[in-house]
This record gives C-alpha cells, sequence and structure tokens, in this order.
C-alpha cells in the first residue's frame, strides 16, 4: 500500500506558529503536527487515537510507504491497546 498526499499544502513550516506539539497554519486556520521524528507506528498509533479530530501532518516521503501487511497489522496491535479505532472501519 502507498499512502499519497494529492493536494500537499504549499506553506512554509518554517513561517508557522511554532506551538507546543504542532505548529499553527495561518493560511487554513489548522494545526499542522509534525510527524517526520515519529515512526509508522507512531503516527498510525496517533492517528487512530484521534477518533473526532482532523489531523494535518507534516511527513518525510519515505513515511508514506507501506507494504500491504503492515498497516494491517499495526491497528490490530493498536486497537488490542485502545479498543477500537477510527480506522476500524477501514477495510481490511
Amino acid at each position: 500500500m502507498k499512502i499519497a498526499i494529492t493536494k500537499p499544502c504549499n506553506e512554509n513550516w518554517e513561517t508557522m506558529k511554532i506551538g507546543l506539539h504542532s505548529r499553527h497554519c495561518m493560511h487554513c486556520e489548522k494545526d499542522v503536527v509534525d510527524f517526520t521524528k515519529m515512526s509508522k507506528q507512531q503516527i498510525i498509533e496517533f492517528i487512530s487515537t484521534k477518533k473526532e479530530v482532523s489531523t494535518c501532518g507534516r511527513f518525510l516521503q519515505h513515511q508514506l510507504d507501506y507494504h500491504i501487511s503492515e498497516p494491517l497489522i499495526l491497528i490490530r496491535a493498536i486497537e488490542e491497546k485502545y479498543g477500537k479505532t477510527n480506522i476500524s472501519r477501514w477495510e481490511y
């Protein structure tokens, strides 16, 4: 599986207002999480535990490349730890 961002944000990360765990994009009025120092498991865990939140994030290209089994294994492990996630509705 390869995750692609079809419309990447063009705003400059360096000019965004620095927050505690993210930066704030003044253009779209959203917080942008820096995922660049997280593992793939940490990224999936972060997104899956934010059930009602739309997340904007900054990624490195290699963080978006997955083998089909990778996310499925991680999702199952996360669901065992936290219970059902918002990713549970994905078909797998």
